[in-house]
């Protein structure tokens, strides 16, 4: 584990500590998934570490993925004894948390993930007896509704291609959750609007029934003052302005529609682009980096070749001073060949003998003072055997 993590993983107060820190938490925990995966031990820190940090640092981690490989990871958080055990509601408040995030920065590759999500979310809001937890609209509130910006433009659940009755369930439970929320601020209560209206698309109030039931009262009013064919006439008008209303309600809801989707690719585009500029910085550093590779070993050749130059010279000098010794014993023995050569022929006596003798104790005397000694060692078997 990264020290500065275990540093900010141990830190008593966590709610008193800066942004500052909790930045790098995320970030830190991130790389750790990345590292390690998903798995107990990551998920144990998420239990341990900032509160909501932990859910950023699995949709940033998720987010570094292929589309398979999302939904192998949010599986793997579903396997592991913490969301198992669900203690204290836990793996609900990641859920929904996860899911805020999610939408806070919509992806369309994420769709399979938040699909995933919302059909589990219904099984983790019951403890191990089969009771709901208490405190579902306190985890909605902080965990889901508070992370989600009143401005963020929230997909329609629909288009997320998730079943009726998934989307049903989710719904009751958020409805019920919000209906006990006590005092919501005006954001809260913007955020909560944009979540009806994506759960439900008929959440909007109903234009054509409004003018429906005006138009009769109007109708009424000065059916005694006209003729038949001004009435006539009327009729059409009113079936023109409803046709015209209805394209018109049409239209706005295609303008809408294609606004949704001008955001959406806002912030796909913004995705990408941070990744692009995350990608140039590693390549910059990965190309210094061999820079300095490609420096140092050009550095090191350069070296290896001075040695082998200092080397190839000492050896010529050896091999020079080798002649030259070879050449100074060479000459100096030609004396003695010389007088060698002239007693070859001659009778053996006992003063040739002692000036042979004499001959080759000079000529090894001369080897040993050019280094070359055929003495015997002291304490060599040689020698004892001779003493024996």
């Amino acid at each position: 584990m990264d020290k500065k993590l275990d540093e900010l993983l141990n830190i008593k107060k966590k709610g008193e500590a800066s942004i500052e820190k909790k930045k790098n938490f995320t970030e830190l925990l991130s790389k750790e998934f990345s590292k390690q995966g998903i798995n107990e031990n990551t998920v144990t820190m998420l239990d341990k570490g900032f509160s909501f940090e932990g859910a950023k640092a699995i949709v940033l981690h998720i987010n570094t993925l292929q589309n398979r490989e999302k939904v192998n990871a949010i599986n793997a958080l579903f396997k592991t004894k913490t969301f198992k055990n669900n203690n204290k509601g836990i793996a609900f408040k990641f859920l929904i948390s996860i899911l805020a995030e999610l939408m806070s920065a919509f992806d369309s590759d994420n769709k399979e993930i938040i699909r995933t999500i919302i059909v589990v979310i219904p099984k983790n809001i019951k403890n191990k007896e089969g009771k709901e937890f208490g405190d579902i609209n306190i985890t909605i509130k902080k965990y889901f509704i508070q992370i989600l910006n009143p401005k963020t433009k929230i997909p329609k659940f629909k288009q997320l291609d998730i079943d009726y009755e998934v989307i049903s369930q989710f719904e009751k439970i958020f409805t019920k959750a919000v209906s006990e929320i006590k005092n919501p601020t005006k954001s809260e209560k913007q955020v909560i609007e944009n979540v009806l209206k994506s759960l439900n698309a008929k959440a909007e109030p109903d234009t054509k029934i409004t003018e429906k039931k005006k138009q009769p009262e109007t109708n009424n009013k000065k059916k005694n003052k006209k003729t038949v064919l001004h009435k006539k006439n009327e009729n059409q008008t009113i079936k023109k302005d409803e046709v015209d209303n209805h394209k018109i309600t049409e239209l706005e809801n295609k303008v809408k529609e294609l606004q949704s989707i001008i955001e959406m690719s806002k912030d796909e585009n913004k995705i990408i682009s941070d990744k692009l500029h995350s990608m140039s910085k590693e390549l910059e550093e990965s190309k210094k980096y061999n820079e300095e590779l490609m420096h140092r070993c050009n550095t090191l050749q350069n070296d290896l070749k001075k040695h082998m130059d200092i080397l190839n010279i000492f050896e010529k000098n050896a091999q020079n001073s080798q002649k030259e010794l070879l050449n100074s014993i060479a000459s100096k023995l030609k004396c003695e060949y010389i007088d060698f050569k002239s007693a070859k022929n001659m009778p053996m006596t006992v003063d040739l003998g002692e000036n042979l003798r004499d001959q080759i104790n000079t000529i090894f005397q001369l080897l040993e003072k050019n280094g070359i000694s055929v003495k015997e060692k002291e304490g060599s078997k040689e020698k004892e055997i001779v003493k024996k």
